[in-house]
């Protein structure tokens, strides 16, 4: 497994994150902290494997492997989504094992949905029975109030 990021002012050096036996799983999330040069604003990323099992992974099924989405969180950015929804295996799909993946842009006035936790005191009485409103502010606009 490997990435590069490429951005507005370049491309990263290729990066290959630490195998183990908890990579990979179907549904679910893995998630690495890599340290490079700045490349700028994220514009794609080039994602792929060599095709072959490590002595980790190997035991636990074929080489291919279904890519849904990678986020990408850069500290003070916004997170960039590289949606991807296909294989990354020589006898599927295309049989690319490698995907070039640009950067998911959202359009003016697409809906987005937000995950918003808030957390009220565990202080007596600190619940409320009045409407709460919510707007978010942001670089392109703000959401409106949203009741609750």
């Amino acid at each position: 497994m490997y990435w590069v990021f490429i951005g507005d002012q370049g491309e990263s050096d290729k990066h290959v994150p630490k195998q183990t036996i908890r990579n990979w799983k179907r549904a679910a999330t893995d998630q690495f902290v890599v340290y490079g040069k700045d490349v700028g604003a994220l514009r794609a990323i080039r994602i792929g494997h060599n095709n072959k099992s490590s002595s980790i992974l190997g035991f636990f099924g074929g080489h291919g492997w279904f890519l849904d989405k990678v986020v990408v969180e850069k500290k003070g950015s916004q997170p960039c989504i590289f949606p991807c929804s296909k294989w990354l295996d020589d006898s599927r799909d295309d049989k690319k094992t490698e995907r070039l993946l640009p950067v998911q842009e959202l359009k003016a006035g697409r809906r987005v949905n937000y995950k918003i936790l808030v957390t009220t005191a565990d202080e007596a009485n600190a619940g409320t029975d009045a409407d709460v409103e919510l707007c978010l502010y942001g670089e392109k606009g703000e959401t409106g109030t949203t009741f609750s």
